[in-house]
């Protein structure tokens, strides 16, 4: 750690000229603005703004400490918890604007965002895009409000729409009403159907 030397020394009992005062003033303030690290607070509250205009580091690899920030509402902050090696959002929220993105993995295999017109979940790295449950009775909903769509390389494959009319590649319609459903195939889609009472079903034609 650097040591403070100053111009002036003085004696008990020796008359302090303002000018040697002064002098020694000059190189404390020297010291505190040239000096790295000679700012220690322990136990300190700073009450003013601070503008760090460099890397601000927190604790040491592996020695780590907590870091909190609050909000305006009561009880909302974000914490940086070092034991857990997790940062926690408390009654607080992650706010994107449009085109902003969220990144995950290494290479960001997986990308979550908005371009305002429309939203965006991208999945590019190795493997595949798993969207699952794994507990006990746990179901998965996607709920449109107005028409669901099945793409396979760029293509429609499977549309659902509003009404309930389904749309199996380019062509082929499946529709039903709540009284009876209708079969329509008009393209070279493969399709196997099964018909009768529930419980015991019946292989169709495909």
């Amino acid at each position: 750690m650097a040591t403070l030397a100053v111009t002036n020394d003085f004696s008990a009992g020796a008359a302090i000229v303002a000018s040697e005062m002064n002098a020694n003033f000059t190189d404390i303030e020297t010291f505190v603005n040239t000096t790295p690290g000679v700012l220690q607070l322990t136990g300190g509250t700073v009450t003013g703004a601070v503008t760090l205009s460099n890397t601000l580091t927190v604790g040491a690899d592996d020695t780590g400490y907590d870091v909190k920030f609050f909000g305006a509402t009561s009880g909302s902050y974000m914490l940086w918890d070092e034991d857990q090696d997790e940062l926690t959002f408390i009654a607080s929220g992650i706010g994107l604007d449009d085109n902003s993105t969220l990144e995950l993995g290494n290479d960001n295999d997986l990308i979550i965002k908005s371009n305002n017109a429309h939203s965006f979940i991208d999945h590019n790295g190795a493997g595949g895009l798993y969207i699952r449950t794994l507990g006990t009775d746990e179901d998965i909903f996607i709920d449109a409000k107005d028409t669901l769509q099945l793409h396979t390389d760029g293509s429609a494959a499977l549309i659902v729409e509003a009404d309930r009319n389904i749309t199996v590649g380019d062509s082929s319609v499946l529709a039903y009403t709540s009284f009876e459903p209708t079969l329509q195939v008009r393209a070279p889609v493969h399709i196997k159907t099964w018909y009768g009472t529930a419980g015991s079903p019946t292989e169709g034609e495909d």
